[in-house]
């Protein structure tokens, strides 16, 4: 039962295409109310369970590593609500309801039900101070920029959706993802996602257009809104699938280990149909890091380069009928001095120059998050076109102030930091390449943001919100892990620190 209610759910995005918005949106509510119900009463009986037991509790049984209290039972469904959302993260085409994509809706109430569960006395989890200052940062200065927006209403739904993706969603993960089976289990679900944009990039390619739609010009989209966003759909979620795929797999089906490279070759040729060059280049520089990691063995170097060569195939035999990698790169670093037209490269920092004067005559207070504020007009091609603001830093510049270009870098910051902290901590082994992994996932994101217009998308966000949440489990754990001595006892042997309540 609990099967057909996720699968059931999953697919609920799908329905849009065939229902009206109304029918659509009664059907996610009924199929998220029955998912509630089924995980909520097996919630009940693992409560029981766990105090017949003496209260064990799911992470004790499954990681070994925390010792959480019984109350970890409370989160049960919450927890498989954000496993929802984590499974459709990448599908921002899936807007069943209120502008909302289907992840955020089931993320959303999944937020709601843990603080249900704090009301019942559960404990409250933390997240790192640095990215509460930045993020508050941030909300200030869209908020005064708001006042002037064109549209104060959307700039300053803009600026909630902020707060809610920096710190809310961040919040939530740490809640419910709290033992390293819960986190690597969110980790695959995440590479199914990003696959599944993979098989309908392809899908476009053969001419399905049921599945997807048809292509953007000469570039493939998948279950994304636009090409750049399914590259870094792929750049993001690439080494994190590839941690998956190369972990060691003792006793598991081999048919296990296909799939997980299947996933990795999905996630690669949709990076390649993409033709985003922005995203391979995160891409790249996420490999680079994950690669610098000792903890990466031999076989897993050899076998990545193995499975980034399929998307090379694919591109071989599509031919034609997609833009190559090379003649991507080409179009972008085009010189309109040379050739009568200007290439993207060209047009984005005829954006930056632009913008520039507005940020230098009211430096402290931007135009506001609205869609206008996120505008700039500028002469390319022979013609006057809006274009958005790209990169983060510009553009949080130009659209909310100073207090936003400072708010937005220390969360930047405050989100690495969470994870080098971790690594530093870290005892080797499985736990050293997870953090290495997702540690890699936000540089990647970083890289993809400093070239693309400054919107909060979920799939970049997402690699942090997971780091910041294996961060505080590592954290947790070398606090429970360090030994202190006994007052009053001399010689005595240590204990370890009781996990904070």
């Amino acid at each position: 039962m609990l099967a057909a209610a996720l699968i059931g759910s999953a697919l609920v995005g799908l329905l849009p295409a065939v229902l009206s918005p109304s029918g659509a949106w009664v059907a996610c509510a009924a199929a998220l109310t029955a998912l509630a119900a089924v995980l909520l009463r097996r919630a009940w009986r693992g409560a029981a369970l766990g105090a017949a037991q003496g209260g064990r509790t799911d992470a004790e049984s499954t990681d070994g590593e925390l010792a959480w209290d019984r109350r970890d039972w409370d989160l049960r469904w919450q927890r498989g609500l954000f496993y929802l959302g984590t499974l459709t993260v990448t599908e921002s085409t899936f807007r069943p309801a209120f502008g909302l994509t289907l992840s955020e809706l089931f993320f959303v109430v999944a937020f709601a039900g843990c603080v249900f569960a704090i009301l019942r006395g559960h404990r409250v989890a933390r997240v790192p101070a640095l990215i509460v200052v930045g993020a508050t940062l941030f909300a200030l200065g869209g908020a005064i920029s708001s006042l002037s927006a064109h549209s104060p209403e959307a700039s300053g739904a803009e600026v909630l959706h902020a707060l809610y993706v920096m710190v809310v969603w961040a919040w939530t993960a740490a809640m419910v993802l709290r033992s390293r089976t819960q986190i690597l289990f969110a980790l695959s679900l995440w590479g199914v996602s990003a696959a599944a944009n993979g098989l309908a990039a392809i899908a476009q390619v053969l001419g399905i257009d049921s599945l997807a739609g048809g292509l953007e010009g000469t570039r493939t989209t998948g279950f994304t809104e636009h090409p750049n966003d399914l590259g870094g759909v792929a750049a993001v979620a690439l080494v994190p699938a590839l941690l998956l795929a190369s972990r060691p797999n003792p006793g598991g089906l081999a048919v296990t280990r296909v799939l997980r490279w299947t996933i990795v070759g999905l996630i690669a040729v949709g990076l390649i149909l993409s033709a985003s060059v922005a995203s391979m280049l995160a891409a790249l520089v996420g490999l680079v890091v994950w690669l610098s990691s000792s903890a990466v063995r031999a076989p897993s170097r050899v076998a990545l380069v193995l499975a980034l060569a399929a998307p090379l195939m694919v591109v071989a035999v599509i031919g034609g009928r997609i833009t190559s990698p090379s003649e991507r790169l080409q179009q972008v670093t085009t010189d309109s001095a040379t050739q009568g037209v200007s290439g993207s490269g060209e047009e984005r920092i005829a954006i930056l120059e632009a913008a520039w004067p507005v940020i230098r005559q009211d430096p402290l207070v931007g135009t506001g998050l609205d869609d206008q504020g996120k505008a700039i007009t500028i002469f390319t091609n022979g013609q006057t076109r809006p274009y958005q603001i790209h990169g983060a830093p510009v553009a949080a510049w130009y659209e909310a102030g100073i207090l936003g270009l400072v708010g937005i870098v220390i969360v930047f910051w405050a989100y690495a930091r969470t994870g080098w902290l971790a690594l530093r901590s870290s005892a080797g082994g499985d736990d050293l390449l997870i953090g290495w992994a997702l540690l890699a996932a936000w540089v990647a994101f970083v890289v993809y943001a400093l070239t693309v217009p400054f919107l909060f998308q979920q799939f970049g966000w997402f690699s942090g919100v997971v780091l910041v949440a294996w961060g505080l489990r590592r954290e947790a754990v070398a606090r429970v892990a360090e030994p202190v001595a006994i007052p009053g006892r001399a010689g005595a042997a240590p204990f370890p620190t009781p996990l904070p309540r």
